[in-house]
């Protein structure tokens, strides 16, 4: 019985202590500021694959960790993972436009190449998402680049059934 009683008090304090520290990050997180958002973006792993916060946070979606990351370190807004895609490749392919134009507000450059050749272009085409293919153009994305495979975006715009994204 004393087995089982000690535990059911061990758990109580593990949860008690679990249940603390999101009670905290719950009481920091209301003022950004406060908190070491980083944090929550960096790991060995990511490192290893060139993966900077900004490119983590746009994966991720999270509109406030982009602003944050590059309010903190405008050098971020072009470095490249282990394949050579940046932010902007990321954001073009998850289809994230509010995350594209804060990305181009802060002089994301719109014709960087990765490993392969692709530009962010040609994954915005390949997703089929014409809103940020025009967007792209309008800022001077150049169509005519080729990737390793002498693809171009209107080559994936038509794999994509993309009438709209030309």
């Amino acid at each position: 019985m004393s087995k089982i009683y000690n535990k059911h008090k061990l758990l109580r304090y593990f949860l008690l202590i679990f249940f603390s520290c999101f009670v905290a990050i719950d009481i920091k997180a209301s003022n950004l500021s406060e908190i070491n958002i980083e944090g929550f973006y960096s790991s060995h792993k990511d490192d290893l694959a060139g993966i900077s916060s900004l490119m983590s946070a746009t994966t991720n979606s999270d509109i406030e960790g982009v602003k944050f990351f590059l309010k903190n370190n405008l050098n971020l807004i072009n470095s490249k993972n282990i394949g050579g895609a940046t932010a902007l490749h990321i954001a073009c392919r998850e289809q994230n436009f509010e995350i594209v134009e804060i990305l181009i507000k802060n002089k994301a450059n719109i014709n960087l190449q990765d490993n392969e050749g692709w530009t962010p272009l040609m994954r915005a085409s390949l997703a089929g998402d014409k809103e940020i293919v025009k967007l792209l153009i309008q800022k001077g994305a150049i169509i005519n680049y080729k990737n390793k495979f002498s693809e171009s975006a209107i080559f994936h715009a038509a794999q994509a059934n993309c009438e709209e994204c030309f």
